[in-house]
């Protein structure tokens, strides 16, 4: 019997964030798949640069997504799971917030 599998590619990029306190905001992302997904290409993981807007303006970081998925299923989609994190003027990292995006089909 032969094994039905499916190749999906998630492009796309990690734009930016506002409505923060701080200022010195970037932002670690990981890509969690479940059993039955293999990474063929790309990064699982990572991290942006540290952007310094003027207050009450955009953290803006436009970094790039791009991975590609063998799948046996569709079950154990992947998510998108994203924390945000404030750089002080000591060069310390203090996490904001955690978020984690269950279906990585948005627009």
């Amino acid at each position: 019997r032969r094994e039905l599998t499916m190749e999906v590619h998630f492009i796309g990029e990690v734009y930016g964030a506002r409505g923060f306190p701080d200022t010195s905001l970037f932002c670690k992302w990981e890509i969690v798949a479940g059993d039955g997904w293999t990474l063929l290409e790309g990064v699982r993981e990572g991290q942006t640069q540290v952007d310094t807007p003027i207050e009450g303006e955009t953290s803006v970081w436009c970094h790039p997504v791009d991975v590609h998925y063998k799948a046996i299923t569709v079950a154990n989609w992947p998510k998108l799971k994203l924390s945000v994190w404030h750089r002080d003027s000591f060069g310390r990292n203090e996490l904001c917030t955690l978020g984690l995006l269950w279906s990585l089909l948005v627009r």
